[in-house]
């Protein structure tokens, strides 16, 4: 070291030519032996320290260690084996379990089962209900729309029954079903007569006493129960009928299950609650409900499962009355009929086939060859000639109105085999007819989704006000295309899917002898017209009304109207 320090000061005379980086060399050394030298004093004076405490080194300062006397060898360790811990639960299936694939098996099969049987059930209750009944036995759910004693009627079992599990709440039903068809007992020997009601078959009469506005101009729904609260089917309307009574009121809706509710307009309950009956003598839509000239206690039901039924209010009693089958013995879904005297009925089918039955003789099921071929696809609806029961007007999807005289004779011109008949009049329109109705004046009404209205007089009166003071002849017009409206109103007829079709409705006998026809609003109110289109009243209730009454009838005589809606509610308008 000495010597490096030597060297480094011998050079420090020629530190002219010595670089920066040289010097630093330089004094990093020197640094560090001035460090040294402090270390080397520090090391002595440690040393002497140690002299004077007798201790030679650092060693002599830690514990002795204690010798193990004992050279006993562990005893060795031996291997537990641990078995592999097992899940709480296990799968049967990641264990192959055969158990497992026999209740997989089981469940499967009552999977099945149940699928079977409640496919059956949809089925059962889509057919047509065969025989006669009390009121009582068809009795249905308010709010399903089935059958109370469907095991029962439909011949099902209870484990295929879907309400099984509602036996409380369908007895509960019934119970209250049983009270509210207990007020319409003794209905027949109130609806003996119809009151001072006037009957007036054509003619131009006019009463001078009443202004054919005044009654609808004061028309007001009725109110004797709360007008939201009248539902009498389940499901969506599609007919519509007042009874022509005009003591203890009644009116009737049919939808498209297959139910027909039944309201006593003018009683409520101890609830305060409309009385209403649901009851289900149809497997499918009931197209039409009519009642009987000269039988108040009787009405009559159409309905798309190929069956019509007569319902007996004094007796209680619902009777088969026609059953349509075609020739491959499928039913024949009937899509309007008509009752032009108390033992006469006439259907038309959703084929465009037409048949008259006297309801007096036997068997009640129609042949298919005695049906008569009309129109090559559905009749929407049919209408009698109110002076002549022979003769008779049909709307059809084909896009006409046609005239049928029924006594002509029979001529076979159609592909299927089937007879037709003689037209005496037709009209072709542009889209699809939807209803035709003849009132007693000979006027025609008919509305369909070219979204018009078309008036016809069928005497071919000249002037408008109601045509000539003569007596009106039935000779019809000659063949052709020969109808031509007087009249032609413009009116949304555009229903959709979830709306019943509209359909233009004469009042049959009006007491004040205005003729006039109501027509479902798209605006959720209700149009009456006069026989030339004259617009008499449109009757709203936009606070509680606020669905569109698509489904509306006009008492026969009374100027009460009856709307229906999809919901299954009713407004009458008084």
């Amino acid at each position: 070291m000495w010597e490096l320090i030597f060297m480094c000061w011998h050079l420090a005379p020629c530190s002219h030519i010595i670089s920066r980086g040289s010097l630093m060399f330089r004094a990093t050394i020197l640094r560090m032996t001035s460090l040294e030298i402090v270390r080397k004093k520090n090391i002595e004076r440690n040393k002497e320290l140690l002299k004077k405490l007798n201790i030679d080194t650092l060693s002599d300062l830690a514990p002795a260690r204690s010798v193990n006397k004992s050279n006993k060898k562990a005893k060795p360790r031996t291997k537990t084996k641990v078995d592999k811990a097992v899940p709480i639960r296990r799968s049967k299936r990641l264990s192959k379990d055969p158990e497992y694939d026999r209740e997989k098996q089981e469940e499967e099969e009552r999977a099945e089962d149940d699928r079977l049987a409640q496919e059956k059930l949809r089925e059962l209750r889509l057919s047509k209900i065969t025989g006669d009944f009390d009121i009582k036995d068809l009795l249905a759910d308010p709010k399903l729309g089935v059958l109370l004693q469907e095991s029962l009627i439909l011949k099902s079992s209870p484990y295929n029954d879907a309400l099984t599990n509602e036996q409380v709440e369908n007895h509960l039903q019934d119970s209250k079903a049983h009270v509210e068809l207990s007020a319409l007992r003794g209905f027949s020997t109130k609806t003996g007569t119809n009151g001072n009601t006037r009957t007036v078959k054509g003619g131009n009469f006019r009463p001078n006493c009443l202004d054919e506005f005044g009654d609808f101009s004061r028309a007001s729904l009725h109110s004797v129960t709360d007008p939201s609260k009248t539902k009498l089917t389940p499901q969506r309307i599609t007919s519509l009928l007042l009874h022509p009574s005009i003591i203890d009121r009644l009116a009737f809706a049919g939808d498209t299950n297959g139910n027909m509710g039944i309201w006593a307009i003018d009683q409520k309950s101890e609830a305060d609650d409309p009385v209403v009956v649901v009851t289900k003598p149809h497997g499918r839509t009931i197209s039409r409900i009519s009642d009987v000239p000269n039988k108040q206690t009787h009405i009559l039901t159409g309905s798309y499962d190929g069956s019509c039924k007569s319902f007996d209010l004094s007796k209680e009693r619902v009777l088969d009355t026609l059953s349509i089958r075609d020739e491959f013995e499928g039913f024949l879904g009937i899509s309007d009929i008509n009752c032009p005297s108390d033992n006469m009925l006439y259907v038309t089918t959703l084929n465009g086939l037409f048949f008259r039955h006297d309801m007096r003789q036997h068997p009640k099921e129609a042949r298919y060859k005695s049906l008569v071929r009309l129109h090559d696809k559905k009749i929407g609806g049919f209408c009698v000639n109110p002076l002549s029961e022979y003769h008779i007007a049909t709307a059809s999807l084909d896009r006409s109105i046609k005239i049928w005289d029924l006594r002509g004779g029979k001529h076979s011109n159609t592909s299927d085999g089937l007879s037709s008949l003689h037209t005496c009049g037709e009209y072709n329109s542009r889209l699809s007819v939807s209803s035709v109705d003849w009132n007693s004046n000979q006027r025609l009404v008919c509305n369909g989704y070219d979204d018009t209205i078309r008036l016809f007089d069928i005497l071919n009166r000249s002037n408008a006000d109601g045509g000539s003071a003569r007596k009106p002849n039935l000779r019809l017009p000659m063949d052709g295309e020969n109808l031509t409206a007087q009249h032609v109103l413009k009116h949304n007829c555009q229903t959709g899917r979830w709306l019943s079709i509209l359909k233009s409705r004469w009042q049959k006998e009006p007491q004040d002898s205005v003729q006039k026809f109501a027509i479902g609003n798209m605006r959720r109110s209700i149009n009456i017209y006069s026989e030339n289109g004259a617009p008499i009243a449109n009757l709203a209730a936009p606070d509680i009304m606020t669905a569109v009454p698509a489904v509306v009838t006009l008492h026969p005589s009374r100027n009460w109207v009856l709307g229906g809606t999809s919901s299954g509610k009713v407004f009458l308008f008084n």
